[in-house]
């Protein structure tokens, strides 16, 4: 794998390739690329060249070309001799010549493309080539002559004008500055070129060959240093240009703009007059062009793009636009005019020849010529734009028209709306750019088709103004529709069309003046009264309103109609307004001097009377002042001020002067406040808020009797009495009262909004059905939440508003009358907290008594019925037997919980109204938990729940038959009744006892313990013994439980039989297929029973979920009853596919036997077909009922087979019929010739005898019975004598039938089947021999005096030796045996060794004679006591103590028993206790 190639990461380093599968980004300078053809697959050197394709890439590939071309191909072909060679020559540089000129192009320069003159020169050295390179040479000059002609004979009119691409990114006359300075650039390389050495040398040999394009090619070089020099005369003139035509570009402002069209165009003047190039017609006409060109850019770029997006700005930028191009064509026309006077004056005075200085004087172009075809479009195309901007803002006065409501939209004006706005984007759609100029552009015809439209929409416009003049009701509403269609309505259509309706505003406008004359005439003494004024004030202001109502339509008419006001009408309407004007000024006169008459003398001697008075009836007060007083004071008020400014009389004057209005009016009101607020208190006063404000009370009366009998209006103590009861009353004692009673009421709505709170409940299913427990925990823990958050912040709310009213009142907190306050203030609280629980326990205790009612509540508590572990239990449980809370105890925390409720409020008194709860911080708890309401309600409801608890534990009943689906391992206790040890369900079911299953312990039982390794011996011991005829499976037995095979031979059974551990019991103890429908019949009516069940059960209060455990029940008994019919399924399944199978493959070989070969190889191939033929007869004739059996079995519990399964099974005993009658033909017909062929028959089986008698003999000589011989040596060994036995039985099924053909016995197969089971018992004594090392290498490890438990590996020991002796008795020969029970025998005799030696009544005498048999056991060695009680096990045995034991145990075991009492005095003995102290890290414990 490659990585991918990039170039990008890499060094610059040209000398390291880059190899990738895959292409890379970019390329460097050059790679290669090796493409695989599609049909190609391993690439081999023969083929590689036509199944790989190479090829090249290049960064610059027409360089590479040129390169290749020049350097390669041309010298390589064009060597060849002849007129082929000279053919190669001409077409290479042909090709060279197009290659360097296209590079040129691209590169955009001129290149005059050159030979290789090497190659030329070589060519040249041959007589007979000269020809050929004096051609190529002039081929190559008739390229330059073409390449000069086009850059010198070009026309700059295609060039600039008609778009030829220069790579230019300017606009106007600058183009043509570019041309010239790219033309110099163009012909100063052609000179450079044609001055460099290659050419002069070509030019130089074409000379000599008198070739005649030399002539011409030097003519040529003329013309290219003529235009040279034109070619710098005109940048030297147009250079003058551009700095006038850059400051055009940077201009932005529409007057710095036009102040750059006088030099610009002097500038162009001076050009016509002093340039020969530019003083011809096309040359100027082309620069005068490109400038007005510029003109027209600048203006439209004032414009801007989007015209239409905003009409008012785009007025004035069209306006802009058409300002800066008229000044332009206006400056024009002005040089023009002189340059006109300047041809005639020089026209008069050089005769007819027009010329100065030696050029001839071309008149300029008018206005309408060509040059200005851009500029005049653009300028009509302006004032086209402009009209429909102007159109559009007539019409955008529709859409304020439009958006008023929908009652009084008119559909017309709606329609016309509607079909501007879709005509515009009509507009707008089909013109995209209004100032676009090109053949195809779409602005006239979509202009046109604008223009008509709108011409009918005027004509609509007229009836929408005629109809909406007609619902006008008055002179006013009509006016505004004109203000409203101002634009509209002076278009010339619409202005013919409401001629008639303009004149009758005229009329109306007359009629409203006569209407307000006959008001004036009426009302003139009478007048409107205004409510909040006086009348004196009342009446001027009508008289005022009045001039008002005539001002305004005037002036409005004059505004946006000022034609309807001439003419005899209009002259009327206008002297009939100024009459009515000058009546309504007369009556104001009247009537101010009728004001200043009726002021009555002597009006300021009234200020002296008491400002308050006091009602003897309810003792409210009340202020005292003459009503006519203040009426003259608010007329004065009002009358020296705008709109009148009237000059008040000396009454007025006299008594402002002792008394402003302002004061007058402050005084009268601030003192009305008071006294207002005053009898407020009074009435809001009570018993508790009395004794707050007692001593306020007794300063704000003191101060209302200076008011009631000696401050008066005039005194000069007034202000300071207002300002005093206004502080002491209004200010004070009002503010406060009106803050307690608002703090009051904010606490009565806290303990309102608690009452609220116990209406919320968490039993709120509305099913019927309850709620899981969990959910009503949750919301009841949210319930109470929420309650605690409303409460405690309730009650810090409470405590601040009394903390509030305390800071208030200002009195001390040892007050009486605050401490009464607090009282009041618990009371309050307390009601709350008690109305609150009662209200949160009236849910449950409607339920109560509408249960005692006798009537059906619905449940609130859902619980499910379910498995718990392996018993059937409530969910959440019912009962206080479970670790878990019960339901009855949940709900008696939740009433505790509501009961807790009040520990969150604290009371302000430490009484709280009950002199026996001292205890502030529980004392609301303590009353609420005493109420008798209160408890009576808990402990119903308490009481009703465990009633429904109680009443709900029968329904458990109903599952404890059936405990055994759960309790049971499905897989395990149906492989168990497979082998009939026991059934899945209780006997009670059909049979009296009951037989519990030991699967679990069996599945759980290690390998390496004894009753395994029993088990693989015990196998074989059953394998040996069983017979054929059990075996061969011919009833249900052998239909369910052989392995796998249906159809397999007698002896395959056998075979199959044998090879399965622990299958050894007799054919009576398995269960038949009738077993199989009587144990399924029984868990399908279980499972009716069950599904019989109601999903959900109501009982009293509490609904119990039955479904969970009805889901469980069915899925186990489902699961119970799939096992079995899968087994069934599967066995049958694999009988008729296994049939089907046999007979698809035998039925065309019977059919096509052939009898005329008569060699041992056509007999053993009849033989094999015979066999395989007889093998199944017996299997398939017993059979075919079970299979038929078992089909009827699963069609009847709903799991039959499949279709084609089930028509095979119908037609196959016609076709076995058939088959077997063939076969028994078949050996009639070869049964002679195997009697003709009796000597070759009986060789072969004598061969085959001798084989298998050499195998068994070189068995018995193999390594593998060897005890030295490891596993990894024997088991290859073993499979390949086993893989061989295989191929031999194999061989022998054929040889069988033939052997019984020949009807005489040759050799005893049944040895080989002996054979086999030799090699299956030897695999079962390596195991076993695998198993007792592991249990030895762990023993043999730990010291001997460790062991502790000398008794468990003794039957450990014992058992390992029982099973070495139970092997059958051909293994006693094997040495492997020998030695594993020789290996066994060795730990069994040295246990009670140790187990003496491990007694703590061993005397110093005893170890020394331990010791000196150990110094005899082994020689060369001198034992210590430290060195023997170091020894691990293995040492120890190695020692050979256990040989000795049989002299040494009896006298010291007698030892030992008479010194056993004396242990704990035997002193000297320390030095070994210590030795054998420790045995608590023994390894063999953990074993044990």
């Amino acid at each position: 794998q490659l990585p991918p190639l990039d170039t990008d990461g890499q060094e610059d380093n040209e000398d390291t390739p880059c190899v990738s599968l895959q292409p890379p980004k970019s390329i460097t300078e050059k790679a290669i690329l090796f493409i695989k053809c599609l049909h190609a697959s391993k690439l081999s050197r023969e083929e590689i060249s036509s199944e790989v394709i190479v090829t090249e890439c290049f960064k610059q590939p027409l360089d590479h070309l040129e390169l290749v071309t020049r350097e390669i191909y041309l010298p390589l072909l064009s060597r060849g001799v002849g007129e082929e060679g000279d053919k190669m020559l001409d077409m290479l540089h042909r090709l060279l010549c197009l290659l360097q000129t296209t590079k040129g192009n691209v590169e955009g320069d001129v290149v005059l493309p050159l030979p290789s003159i090497e190659v030329l020169a070589e060519a040249a050295g041959s007589q007979t080539r000269t020809s050929v390179v004096i051609h190529v040479l002039e081929s190559f000059v008739v390229t330059w002559m073409k390449l000069i002609k086009s850059i010198l004979y070009k026309d700059p009119n295609v060039v600039i004008l008609k778009g030829e691409p220069m790579r230019s990114s300017h606009v106007g006359p600058l183009i043509e500055c570019q041309y010239w300075d790219h033309r110099l650039v163009m012909l100063t390389s052609l000179k450079d070129q044609l001055s460099s050495a290659v050419v002069r040398n070509i030019l130089r040999n074409l000379e000599q060959t008198q070739s005649n394009y030399t002539s011409s090619f030097y003519a040529l070089q003329k013309d290219i240093s003529k235009a040279v020099e034109d070619a710098e005369t005109c940048i030297m003139f147009l250079n003058t240009l551009k700095p006038w035509v850059h400051r055009l570009h940077k201009s932005h402002v529409t007057d710095d703009i036009i102040r750059v069209f006088p030099p610009l165009l002097h500038v162009l003047q001076l050009i016509w007059r002093n340039c020969k190039y530019y003083n011809t017609m096309s040359n100027f006409n082309r620069l005068l062009s490109l400038l007005s060109s510029e003109v027209m850019i600048k203006s439209r770029d004032v414009v801007g793009p989007k015209v239409l997006s905003d009409p008012e700005l785009a007025y004035l930028n069209l306006k802009t636009a058409l300002r800066i191009c008229a000044s332009f064509r206006g400056c024009y026309l002005d040089y023009r005019e002189k340059i006109e006077q300047f041809i005639k004056r020089t026209a008069d005075q050089g005769g007819s020849n027009l010329s100065t200085g030696g050029l001839k004087m071309v008149p300029w172009p008018p206005r309408n010529a060509a040059v200005f075809l851009k500029l005049n479009t653009f300028m009509e195309r302006c004032n086209d734009v402009l009209e429909l901007v102007v159109t559009i803002k007539h019409f955008k006065e529709l859409e304020g028209a439009v958006s008023v409501d929908s009652d009084s939209k008119d559909p017309l004006l709606m329609d016309v709306n509607n079909k501007f706005i879709s005509c515009m984007e009509q507009f707008q759609k089909s013109t995209k750019d209004l100032l676009c100029f090109t053949d195809d552009d779409p602005f006239e015809r979509s202009f046109f088709d604008f223009r008509t439209t709108i011409l009918s929409l005027e004509s609509s416009m007229s009836q929408v103004l005629l109809s909406t003049f007609d619902q006008c009701p008055n002179l006013m509403s009509e006016l505004r529709v004109l203000e409203m269609f101002q634009g509209v309505s002076r278009r010339e259509v619409v202005q013919a069309s409401l001629k008639e309706r303009c004149d009758s505003i005229v009329d109306s406008f007359t009629d409203e003046l006569h209407t307000v004359t006959d008001m004036l005439a009426t009302h003139r003494d009478t007048p409107p009264q205004h409510r909040n004024m006086p009348p004196v004030t009342s009446k001027l202001y009508w008289l005022h309103a009045l001039k008002e109502r005539i001002t305004w339509p005037m002036e409005k008419l004059r505004e946006v109609a000022a034609e309807l006001l001439e003419g005899d009408k209009g002259w009327s309407l206008r002297h009939i307004h100024s009459q009515l004007l000058q009546d309504i000024e007369q009556h104001k006169m009247e009537t101010k001097s009728g004001w200043e008459l009726s002021i009555p003398t002597g009006l300021h001697h009234r200020l002296k009377d008491h400002v308050m008075v006091r009602d003897d009836g309810n003792h409210l007060l009340g202020v005292k002042l003459d009503p006519s007083l203040l009426e003259v004071m608010r007329e004065a008020h009002y009358l020296q001020h705008d709109p009148f400014n009237m000059k008040m009389p000396t009454e007025v004057k006299m008594l402002m002067r002792n008394m402003s209005e302002q004061t007058l009016h402050d005084s009268t009101t601030r003192l009305q406040l008071v006294v207002q607020h005053y009898n407020s208190i009074c009435q809001q006063l009570n018993d508790t808020t009395r004794l707050l404000f007692h001593n306020k009370l007794e300063l704000i009366e003191e101060l209302i009797s200076h008011g009631l009998e000696e401050i008066t209006w005039s005194s000069p103590r007034l202000q300071d009495f207002v300002a005093d009861s206004t502080a002491l009353i209004s200010g004070d004692l009002h503010q406060v009262m009106n803050s307690v009673q608002e703090r009051l009421g904010k606490v009565d709505t806290i303990i309102e909004t608690w009452t609220h709170l116990g209406g919320m409940t968490v039993f709120d299913d509305e099913s019927g059905r309850g709620s899981p427990l969990e959910e009503l925990q949750q919301k009841h823990k949210e319930l109470c939440d929420c309650v605690e958050a409303i409460l405690v912040p309730s009650g810090d709310r409470i405590k601040d508003l009394v903390e509030e009213i305390f800071e208030v009142v200002e009195v001390s907190h040892d007050s009486p009358s605050w401490h009464s306050f607090l009282n009041h203030i618990d009371h309050m609280i307390l009601a709350g907290l008690r109305s609150t629980i009662l209200c949160a326990l009236r849910t449950l205790t409607d339920r109560v008594a509408q249960y005692e009612q006798g009537h059906s509540i619905p449940c609130l508590v859902r619980v499910k019925l379910g498995l718990v572990g392996s018993s059937v239990s409530f969910t959440p449980p019912l009962d206080q037997q479970s670790a878990l809370e019960s339901v009855p105890e949940v709900v008696r925390r939740w009433m505790d919980d509501y009961l807790a409720l009040a520990k969150v409020m604290k009371p302000f008194t430490p009484t709280c109204g009950s002199p026996s709860k001292v205890r502030k911080e529980t004392c609301f708890f303590s009353i609420i938990t005493d109420d008798a309401v209160v408890t009576a309600n808990v402990a119903k409801i308490c009481a009703h729940l465990e009633t429904s608890a109680r009443q709900c534990q029968s329904l458990k009943r109903r599952f404890n038959e059936i405990t055994f689906l759960w309790d049971q391992d499905v897989k395990s206790t149906f492989d168990e009744f497979l082998h009939g040890t026991s059934l899945p369900r209780p006997r009670s079911l059909s049979r009296p006892e009951t037989v519990k299953t030991r699967s679990s312990s069996a599945q759980q039982r290690p390998r390496n313990s004894p009753s395994y390794s029993q088990s693989v011996i015990s196998g074989v011991s059953r394998r040996l013994s069983t017979s054929v005829s059990t075996a061969a499976g011919l009833t249900d037995y052998g239909f369910l439980y052989t392995s796998g095979s249906v159809l397999g031979t007698p002896s395959m059974m056998i075979r199959s039989s044998r090879s399965r551990v622990g299958e050894g019991e007799d054919e009576a103890k398995r269960p038949s297929i009738d077993d199989f429908d009587s144990e399924i019949s029984i868990f399908k009516g279980i499972h009716d029973q069950i599904d019989g069940l109601d999903d959900f059960i109501s009982v009293g209060w509490i609904g119990v979920s039955m479904k969970p455990a009805k889901q469980l029940v069915c899925a186990l008994i489902t699961k119970w009853i799939y096992i079995y019919t899968s087994f069934l399924n599967k066995q049958t399944t694999v009988a008729l596919d296994s049939l089907s199978k046999f007979l698809e493959e035998t039925e065309p070989v019977v059919v096509h036997l052939s009898y005329n070969e008569h060699s041992m190889e056509s007999f053993m191939k009849l033989m094999k077909m015979f066999n395989k033929v007889g093998s199944q007869q017996k299997v398939i004739d017993y059979k075919f009922g079970a299979v038929h059996r078992a089909m009827l079995i699963l069609e009847k519990y709903g799991y039959p087979l499949s279709h084609e399964r089930v028509q095979f099974f119908h037609h196959v005993p016609q076709r076995w019929n058939n088959l077997k009658k063939k076969v028994s033909l078949a050996k009639q017909r070869v049964s002679p010739h195997v009697q003709a062929q009796a000597e070759v028959v009986m060789e072969e089986l004598e061969q085959f005898g001798k084989q298998c008698v050499d195998l068994h003999e070189d068995f018995l000589i193999s390594p593998c019975l060897n005890y030295e011989c490891n596993d990894e040596q024997a088991s290859p060994l073993i499979s390949a004598y086993c893989s061989k036995v295989k191929e031999l039985k194999t061989t022998a099924q054929d040889l069988i039938e033939l052997q019984d053909l020949l009807e005489e016995t040759v050799f005893n197969f049944s040895h080989l089947s002996e054979f086999y089971d030799e090699l299956l018992v030897l695999q079962a004594v390596r195991e076993l021999k695998a198993n007792i090392a592991e249990s030895h290498s762990e023993w043999l490890k730990v010291k001997w005096k460790d062991i502790i438990n000398i008794a468990s590996l003794k039957v450990l020991s014992e058992l390992h030796l029982e099973q070495i002796q139970s092997l059958p008795e051909f293994t006693m020969d094997w040495d492997i045996c020998q030695r594993l029970e020789q290996s066994v025998m060795e730990i069994v005799s040295c246990l009670p060794l140790i187990k003496v030696l491990s007694m703590t009544a061993m005397r110093p005498r005893h170890w020394k004679q331990v010791l000196r048999l150990c110094s005899k056991s082994v020689s060369r060695l001198s034992i210590n006591a430290t060195s023997f009680l170091d020894m691990n096990f293995q040492q120890f045995i190695d020692l050979g103590l256990q040989c000795e034991c049989s002299a040494l145990s009896p006298r010291v075991v007698t030892v030992l028993l008479c010194t056993k009492c004396l242990t704990a005095k035997c002193c000297d003995m320390s030095w070994l206790h210590s030795a054998t102290a420790d045995k608590t890290s023994s390894t063999l414990r953990t074993y044990v």
